[in-house]
């Protein structure tokens, strides 16, 4: 962008922008496998040309036995997104305002607090949350903004775009300007897009009337019903009443980008894996094919066809009981009957190497195969054991938790500050603190054991066994469990 002009005005204006297009062509390429579009994918290396080894992968090739409508695409990638996305937003998260706990509590916090939870529950939080989860780990990263619509909503909410439809700019990493962008209309050679360009403090809105490549002209928001409820531009800060604040924030899947180092850009579950699942997919289609030329058949001689007259060829009836004998050398009549062919289906071979591949594929995006049910022998009888074989998966999850949790904090209070200024609500924005329930619960067998060493040994406080023992309690039903216990045994504090 220009400095000083915050959309396009150039009617030559390549869309997306060129500098840009490395980062466009791998979100391009994680969007296929993760959509599993056997057309996009057999289009996309259909134009390559042989690796340096002079192997082509399995979607370059285009001979007669391995057409695109003959193959079979395992999601492998859409599936390791769905599960990371279920393993961070599956249960709902946690948002307090810590004013709202304590031993003197702040009842304007305790409002803020009750009417975030209401927010979150009103505007689907947690299964936009899932959505955006499931498109970052697909394609490396996911935008989300907080937005207002008093016409159809009486509450703000979050909303999802995905990376290949935002420009971003940043500063040291962070996230400073976007531009989100999306084809509303088109008519013949022309396409209309709606340009949406978030500030410190602003959000413009622009629409153009262009081609497949160029931006074009930039034409009055009200030519086109998807736009004409829009305003130009939104002083957020007298809107709002917050200075600077912008209402955008990108969350990486995972960082480093290995493709593109020292970007802010983040990487899909499946980045490098592309030839692992190419490979997944051919020996996918080998079992497929196997299964097709394995089918049962039948050979029968020639006089035990029913001729259908000239030119139409002739049919054996599989129903018919009674057959003529044939006239021919007694010494070849033994093998003149119907053969009956059945040919071996390599089942289990195939499925060896499938399971090898998946194996390959979950370890190399950072999950424990058991997480997928690709275990060998007996599954896991306790926590414990759950915890020692899933210990990727946990880390994985724990190291996505830290991208998300701050953007979340942010979303959370632009919500609050959305509702009090907008929609008139009597609360008080304040900053919330977001946390995500446990990856994975302790044995109660093992945790008894630890509570009471701890205990013996008079190494912990009631408190510290306390939240050791119930993690999700807030601090007030804490101190209440405390409290009990205490009652119960009959313990009393020294009032000294």
């Amino acid at each position: 962008m220009v400095a000083g002009v915050p959309l396009p005005t150039d009617t030559s204006t390549v869309w997306p922008p060129p500098d840009l297009g490395r980062i466009t062509a791998d979100l391009l390429e994680a969007d296929a496998w993760w959509s599993g579009d056997q057309a996009r994918l057999a289009a996309l290396y259909g134009r390559q040309a042989a690796a340096p080894n002079g192997r082509r992968s399995f979607w370059s090739r285009s001979t007669t036995s391995t057409k695109p409508t003959d193959r079979v695409h395992v999601p492998i990638a859409a599936d390791i997104a769905s599960v990371g996305a279920d393993l961070l937003f599956g249960e709902d998260i946690r948002a307090v305002i810590d004013d709202a706990h304590g031993e003197t509590p702040d009842p304007m916090a305790q409002a803020t607090e009750a009417r975030l939870v209401e927010l979150l529950n009103l505007a689907q939080v947690q299964t936009t949350l899932l959505e955006g989860a499931e498109i970052s780990g697909g394609t490396g990263g996911v935008y989300l903004r907080a937005m207002w619509d008093p016409m159809y909503r009486k509450h703000p909410f979050l909303s999802v775009v995905r990376s290949d439809r935002a420009v971003p700019e940043w500063r040291w990493g962070d996230l400073a300007a976007v531009t989100f962008w999306k084809v509303v209309a088109t008519d013949g050679e022309t396409v209309w897009r709606h340009l949406e360009r978030y500030e410190p403090g602003w959000i413009y809105h622009g629409l153009y009337a262009g081609d497949k490549e160029r931006l074009g002209a930039r034409m009055a928001l009200d030519k086109l019903a998807a736009t004409a409820s829009l305003d130009d531009e939104v002083n957020l800060t007298a809107l709002l009443g917050v200075p600077d604040l912008l209402l955008a924030r990108y969350v990486p899947n995972a960082r480093p980008n290995r493709r593109h180092p020292g970007t802010p850009f983040g990487r899909q579950d499946t980045q490098g894996l592309e030839s692992l699942m190419d490979s997944l997919d051919e020996a996918a289609t080998a079992l497929a094919r196997d299964v097709r030329l394995g089918k049962s058949r039948i050979i029968v001689p020639d006089q035990f066809l029913d001729r259908s007259g000239r030119g139409n060829g002739a049919v054996f009836d599989a129903d018919r009981e009674i057959f003529s004998p044939l006239e021919m050398d007694p010494s070849d009549a033994a093998n003149a009957g119907i053969t009956h062919v059945q040919p071996e289906i390599r089942t289990q071979a195939h499925a060896d190497a499938m399971n090898q591949y998946m194996r390959l594929i979950v370890s190399g995006a950072g999950y424990s195969p058991q997480t997928f049910g690709l275990v060998d022998g007996a599954a896991a009888v306790t926590a414990t054991e759950v915890r020692a074989r899933e210990a990727d998966t946990l880390r994985t999850t724990a190291r996505k938790q830290r991208y998300w949790e701050p953007n979340l904090t942010d979303l959370f209070e632009m919500l609050l500050i959305i509702d009090a200024r907008v929609f008139g609500s009597s609360v008080t924005p304040m900053r919330p603190s977001v946390s995500f329930p446990p990856l994975a619960s302790e044995d109660p067998a093992t945790l008894a054991a630890t509570l009471t060493a701890l205990r013996n040994a008079q190494a912990t406080s009631i408190e510290t066994r306390v939240r050791m023992a119930q993690p999700g309690l807030d601090a007030d039903a804490v101190q209440a469990e405390v409290e009990r216990i205490k009652a119960e045994e009959g313990i009393v504090t020294d009032p000294t």
